[in-house]
């Protein structure tokens, strides 16, 4: 599951429950050691297509987003009406 960083500087990678990192030059060779970023219990548990990442890196390079299975229902949604009317009672604007 290799991921480039926006900057193409550095390439993330799954290692078992861990998500890390390797620096790359200018040619895409890794410069030093590859370091952990994080663990995530339960990471290398999940099933994984090819086609369909489980994790993309933000646009600054210092974020993810993981998309995880939920594998039931919910038994319950909340439905917020009216929302703006509050947020312009809480934030009015100046």
């Amino acid at each position: 599951m290799p991921a480039w960083s926006p900057n193409g500087r550095e390439l993330f990678f799954a290692r078992g429950d861990q998500l890390a990192a390797v620096p790359l030059d200018s040619r895409d060779n890794p410069v030093g050691r590859d370091h952990v970023l994080f663990s995530a219990p339960g990471f290398e548990d999940l099933q994984v297509e090819p086609e369909n990442p489980i994790y993309a890196v933000m646009p600054d390079g210092e974020h993810f987003v993981f998309v995880l299975e939920h594998s039931s229902a919910p038994t319950h949604f909340n439905i917020v009406l009216n929302w703006f009317e509050e947020l312009k009672q809480r934030a009015p604007l100046k």
